[in-house]
């Protein structure tokens, strides 16, 4: 299978080689994936990865031999909303082990699974970088919000802490408002720990990564908003420790093989086994709401953030 597929990518149209010229490019995809920077920077890799906004109509699934969805939890459910059912002529499409609960029966033996994983040091220094972003799909910050404080107990409250913390518009809710995450944000941080906390600037968070005294540590711990992190790319590709985000249990894929993403870096590539399919039960509650302009309607998001709190435990 793994042979297959690397003769699939090596005849794969690459979407990133064509980015603006590329049929399925839009202006709003491009504005969805904007709202996820800096994890969402792209990068070139020949198992295509990109965000599934870009895909909106079946003729998209039918341009690409192999498609790697970097989606976290919110975009990954709407993309299985939007094509329930897969069609023969639909390119190979990959989706990341941890969220294979989402996946609808129907396409159970038509996707792979992916995890990255990170050869190389694990445990954490004492200098902490921690990456998040102010809007609420990113840190599922409803459920986070009140384990922030359990969950922080794990590090040294004398550690030497930065982060890069910028506020985003949200992509699945089209009436953001920055509330008050941010700020119940920054409280927390600068409570638990003693030293003062230094804030960081993209640049500044990318210079991090060349020292192995400096560790990573991505907030968007449910990968509610993206599963394949360019910075934690990055950072796993140095010497740089990098915290490993909490994965779904109930994912039992066999190993099909790996292919390297970069120095340190891989995929591990698997087929499809979980002990969960929870996607039939998320349909039929999008059925049962009235239709409006939002990409999760509202009463399908805190059911979805209850369903990640039940399927992904952060501690």
């Amino acid at each position: 299978m793994l042979e297959t597929l690397k003769l699939r990518a090596a005849k794969n149209k690459n979407f990133l080689k064509e980015r603006w010229e590329s049929p399925i490019n839009s202006q709003y995809a491009t504005d969805q994936q904007g709202k996820l920077w800096p994890s969402s920077e792209e990068f070139f890799h020949p198992l295509n990865p990109i965000y599934s906004c870009f895909l909106k109509k079946a003729s998209d699934l039918e341009y690409f031999n192999v498609i790697l969805l970097r989606d976290g939890a919110y975009m990954l459910l709407d993309f299985f909303f939007k094509f329930p059912t897969p069609k023969p002529n639909f390119a190979q499409i990959i989706v990341p082990a941890h969220l294979s609960f989402l996946v609808p029966k129907t396409w159970h033996s038509h996707v792979l699974c992916y995890k990255v994983r990170k050869d190389g040091p694990k445990e954490l220094t004492k200098k902490l970088v921690f990456m998040a972003l102010g809007s609420e799909c990113f840190m599922s910050w409803p459920i986070f919000k009140s384990q922030m404080d359990s969950w922080l107990e794990q590090f040294p409250k004398n550690a030497e802490v930065s982060t890069f913390f910028s506020t985003r518009a949200d992509p699945v809710d089209p009436d953001f408002s920055e509330k008050k995450l941010t700020f119940e944000f920054l409280t927390k941080f600068s409570r638990y720990f003693e030293n003062d906390i230094t804030l960081l600037t993209g640049p500044e968070l990318k210079s991090k990564f060349s020292k192995s005294e400096n560790s990573f540590i991505n907030l968007d711990l449910y990968q509610s908003a993206t599963s394949l992190c360019s910075m934690e790319v990055v950072a796993s590709s140095s010497s740089c420790p990098v915290y490993q985000r909490p994965e779904y249990e109930g994912f039992s894929g066999k190993l099909m093989g790996t292919w390297p993403i970069s120095f340190n870096t891989h995929f591990d590539l698997f087929n499809l086994e979980t002990r969960d399919s929870d996607f039939e039960e998320m349909l039929y509650a999008k059925k049962m709401i009235p239709a409006t302009g939002a990409a999760l309607p509202y009463p399908i998001v805190p059911k979805l953030l209850t369903l990640m709190q039940q399927r992904i435990s952060i501690f």
